[in-house]
């Protein structure tokens, strides 16, 4: 977001603490309106200005639909549309690109519904709803397994250095955003016995302490983790064992020198939201 002073600062929906209900949406520009002519619509949406009772909003947008609107020299040169991936066993991550990505997040779930079905009103003109997910936050901070997610990730205070574009850099005040949706086989997961679960996690389930060799097996979660120290933080990249079935990536920047670009857009960290059944809104 760029400010009158010339400042870009991140969307604040993506540093939001304490919401509990979440709702994800994904569009296709319509066959005849490009990037440029679909911002006008997207930038209808907006967070309301309430102290209580609100919502926050998050835009993204395929890495198609930036270079239609970027200037030179603002877009990242690593963004890129999602590619299938093909992995072992016949588990892959399949492609199921959009053009744009909707984050809306507040603390109860009718709120955050009535939210998304007006964000896909405000831009039923320019864009099709393609994909939705209603989704919520399980046992404060748990995956679906029980188990406590992001354990690695960064404090509040330091998760800018980690998920923004630092500045000086093309699409600085922007981010990248990876959208996956995993299915889980959690009845037979939850058939094994405690113990088994935490060797398959890498971490006690009761208080997420780390598990050290020889209690963790190599083929334990976390013992397949990637870390990146660029930023002096340690960042784990997981490689579940689900199946994964749809994916997408996305992304915005923030320059106050480009008045044509979306200049309210910037992309969100990881959500830690549990998939949940509810009413679709298109």
């Amino acid at each position: 977001m760029a400010t009158p002073t010339g400042f870009v600062l991140p969307q604040l929906g993506i540093f939001a603490q304490g919401t509990a209900a979440h709702h994800f949406l994904e569009f296709d520009l319509h066959r005849d309106v490009g990037p440029a002519d679909a911002i006008p619509s997207f930038r209808r949406l907006r967070a309301p200005e309430v102290s209580a009772g609100g919502v926050n909003v998050v835009l993204g947008f395929s890495a198609a639909a930036w270079h239609g609107v970027a200037p030179e020299g603002h877009l990242p040169t690593d963004l890129a549309d999602f590619r299938a991936i093909e992995g072992a066993d016949g588990r892959g991550a399949p492609v199921a690109q959009h053009d744009a990505w909707v984050w809306i997040s507040g603390a109860a779930s009718d709120i955050a519904w009535d939210h998304a079905r007006a964000a896909a009103a405000a831009v039923a003109d320019v864009a099709a709803l393609a994909a939705e997910q209603p989704a919520f936050t399980y046992h404060d901070g748990r995956d679906m397994t029980g188990f406590v997610d992001g354990t690695a990730n960064p404090p509040t205070r330091l998760a800018p250095h980690v998920a923004m574009v630092p500045p000086g850099r093309p699409g600085q005040g922007g981010c990248h955003v990876l959208v996956m949706r995993w299915v889980h086989d959690l009845d037979r997961f939850w058939r094994l016995p405690v113990g088994e679960q935490e060797t398959v996690i890498g971490r006690t389930k009761p208080d997420s302490a780390e598990l050290v060799p020889p209690a963790r097996p190599p083929t334990a979660h976390i013992s397949r983790v990637q870390v990146d120290d660029e930023q002096g933080e340690e960042i784990e990249i997981f490689r579940r064992s689900a199946r994964t079935e749809r994916c997408a990536s996305a992304a915005s920047t923030s320059s106050p020198s480009a008045p044509s670009a979306p200049a309210t857009m910037s992309c969100s960290r990881a959500c830690s939201a549990a998939a949940a059944t509810g009413s679709r809104i298109g």
